[in-house]
C-alpha cells in the first residue's frame, strides 16, 4: 500500500517540523519503508554559527569586569551571547533541509540538558550543540560519552567539582535517573560508586575543553550495577549500555516523541529496545523501526501528540514556506520563551516536560497571539512590497486542506469561501494544536 495525502502528512509532520507540502509530495505515493528510507537519507546542513570569544579570553574579561564592580556589563555580555545563539538556532530550525535530524537535535538537547543560565558562555553551549548534532542520528554510546563529558555538562551538573576527596553525586544521579536507566533501576550505592568513577574531569580554563586530571581521580575498586573493578568514566558508560533497561528507557522517550502521549505497550518497547541493542545502539536504525511501526501508523495515534512551541511556530512558518518573509529569527526566538520552550534554557535538568504541559489556558492564548503576530508581520511585509498572499498555499483542492493541515477533524466551523480565510480559521482551530 502506498501513502495517501493524509498518511504522507502524518509521516512528514512526525518526522520533521511542520507539514511541508514539498516533503509531503516526495513521500506521497511511496510505500512506508520507501518513504522512511527517503527521510532518513536527508542530509543535514549547518548554517554558520555565531562567533564567540574564546572561553579563556571571555572568562578573563568577565572576571575583570566583576572586580571593577561592573556586574551589569557581565550580565549584558552573557545575554548577548545567549540571544545570538538562540537566534542562530531558530534560523537553523527554519532552514534545515533534513528536519528529522533537526528534530532529533532538540530531542537530545532535552535529554542531555544543559542551560545557558548556569553555563553562561556561548562557546561552551555551542560546543555541546555540536556534540549533539554530530551524534543525533549516530550511535547512542558515542553521544552518551561525548555529551556527558562536554564542558557545558561538566559545569551544568557540577561534574568539574567531582574529585576523589569530595565526590559530587549530582551528575552520577542524573546520568542514571534521566539519561540512561530511569528511576527504580539502580541503588544509592550505584550512584556513589559511579560518582567515584567519574571523578577527575575538569573544564580547562585555558582551552575551554574537558580535560582528565589523574590526580583528582579515585582509582580505587568500585562496585557498580553488579560489576566490580577500578572503573573510570568510560567503564561506567559501557556497563550502563550493557544493562537492558537503558535501551528500553530511550525507546519509551522516543515513543512519546513520535507516537503518542499514552503509556506505551511493553511488548512494543521491548521489540524496539531489542532492535536498538542488536544494532549497537544505532539511533538511525531504531528510528527506522519506529517510523515503520504499526503503532505510529495506527488510526488511534493520529493527533495524539501536542505540538511543541517549535512544532507550532516554526512548523507553521515551514508549512506555508514563509521563512524568509516572516518575522525575523531574533524575534521568533523571544516568542518561544513565553510559549514555554526557550532554546538552550530548559526549566531544569529534567528538561521541557512536553505533552499536555505545552498547553494550558494561558499558553493557548499566547499561541493564538503568535499566529496573529505572524499574520500581522506578513501583512506589513506584503504592503511594503506591493501585495500578495498572506500564506503561501500550494495547488491543493479545498477538500484536501484539512487533510494537509489538521491531524483531527476541526472542532469549530472552518468553512469560508475565501481560501486564505478558510486556512486561517483552521490555524486557530484547536485541532491545529495537535499532530
Amino acid at each position: 500500500m502506498t501513502l495517501t495525502l493524509e498518511e504522507a502528512r502524518h509521516l512528514v509532520q512526525r518526522a520533521g517540523i511542520g507539514a511541508e507540502w514539498s516533503r509531503i509530495g516526495k513521500v506521497r505515493g511511496l510505500r512506508r519503508d520507501e518513504a522512511v528510507r527517503l527521510i532518513l537519507r536527508e542530509k543535514p546542513r549547518l548554517l554558520p554559527p555565531p562567533r564567540f570569544a574564546p572561553y579563556a579570553e571571555e572568562l578573563k574579561r568577565r572576571r575583570e569586569l566583576r572586580k571593577a564592580g561592573r556586574r551589569k556589563d557581565v550580565f549584558l555580555a552573557y545575554r548577548r551571547e545567549r540571544d545570538l545563539l538562540q537566534e542562530w538556532a531558530v534560523r537553523q530550525l527554519l532552514h534545515a533541509p533534513a528536519p528529522l535530524h533537526e528534530r532529533m537535535v532538540w530531542f537530545w538537547h532535552n535529554h542531555f540538558t544543559t542551560g545557558f543560565r548556569k553555563v553562561k558562555f556561548g562557546q561552551l553551549m555551542l560546543q555541546h550543540d555540536r556534540v549533539i548534532r554530530r551524534h543525533a542520528l549516530g550511535r547512542f554510546f558515542d553521544l552518551l560519552k561525548a555529551a556527558s563529558l562536554s564542558p557545558a555538562m561538566l559545569i551544568y551538573l557540577d561534574g568539574r567539582q567531582n574529585r576523589k576527596e569530595h565526590p559530587n553525586e549530582n551528575f552520577a544521579r542524573e546520568l542514571l535517573e534521566l539519561f540512561t536507566l530511569g528511576e527504580g533501576h539502580y541503588t544509592e550505592k550505584d550512584i556513589r560508586e559511579a560518582a567515584r568513577a567519574l571523578t577527575g574531569w575538569i573544564v580547562d580554563s585555558k582551552t575551554g575543553r574537558a580535560r582528565f586530571v589523574p590526580r583528582r581521580h579515585d582509582d580505587g575498586v568500585k562496585e557498580f550495577l553488579g560489576h566490580r573493578g577500578r572503573f573510570g568514566a568510560q567503564d561506567i558508560f559501557r556497563i550502563i549500555l550493557g544493562h537492558p533497561r537503558t535501551a528500553e528507557f530511550i525507546c519509551e522517550k522516543l515513543w512519546r516523541e513520535f507516537v503518542s502521549l499514552e503509556e506505551p505497550p511493553l511488548e512494543a518497547i521491548r521489540d524496539w529496545a531489542a532492535t536498538f541493542r542488536r544494532s549497537g545502539y544505532d539511533i538511525r536504525a531504531v528510528l527506522a523501526t519506529i517510523l515503520q511501526s504499526d503503532a505510529l501508523w495506527a488510526e488511534e495515534a493520529r493527533g495524539r501528540l501536542v505540538k511543541s512551541p517549535v512544532d507550532f511556530m516554526i512548523g507553521t512558518l515551514r508549512t506555508f514556506d514563509i521563512r524568509e518573509e516572516g518575522p525575523p529569527p531574533a524575534e521568533l526566538a523571544k516568542w518561544l520563551r513565553p510559549l514555554g520552550q526557550e532554546l538552550f534554557q530548559p526549566p531544569d535538568v529534567k528538561g521541557w516536560r512536553g505533552g499536555h504541559d505545552w498547553l494550558d489556558d494561558v499558553r493557548l492564548l499566547r499561541r493564538q497571539a503568535v499566529l496573529r503576530r505572524i499574520i500581522r508581520a506578513r501583512r506589513k511585509a506584503l504592503k511594503a512590497t506591493g501585495g500578495g498572499e498572506i500564506l503561501h498555499l500550494p495547488k491543493v483542492r479545498r477538500p484536501q486542506l484539512a487533510q494537509w493541515l489538521l491531524a483531527q477533524p476541526a472542532v469549530t466551523d472552518v468553512h469560508a469561501r475565501n481560501i486564505q480565510y478558510r486556512v486561517q480559521k483552521m490555524l486557530f482551530d484547536p485541532a491545529y494544536q495537535v499532530m
